[in-house]
């Protein structure tokens, strides 16, 4: 299950394109998992939340591959890319 983190204010910064990347590969759908969006400002408890039981330090934009309630994939920032993603998530097949 991916989830990708981010805040709007990091989107509006055109800084990188991790939100359109993680948006193309959902679109292409070939892949079959659910796909889930914190943001960060509005869903701070749950963001915290992912902090905290995870043990990964806070990173956005972010994403994390959860298989079996354990992250067996995680990047940030402009390492976001359709490409890395569809990748981690065929390591899982």
């Amino acid at each position: 299950m991916p989830t990708f983190k981010t805040s709007f204010f990091k989107a509006l910064s055109g800084i990188n394109n991790a939100a359109a990347d993680v948006e193309g590969w959902r679109k292409v759908g070939e892949d079959k998992l659910d796909c889930y969006m914190v943001k960060v400002i509005e869903s701070r408890r749950i963001s915290n939340e992912i902090v905290r039981s995870t043990g990964l330090a806070h990173k956005s934009p972010q994403i994390l591959l959860i298989d079996k309630q354990q992250i067996v994939w995680n990047t940030s920032h402009w390492k976001i890319t359709e490409h890395r993603i569809r990748k981690a998530v065929r390591k899982l097949s």
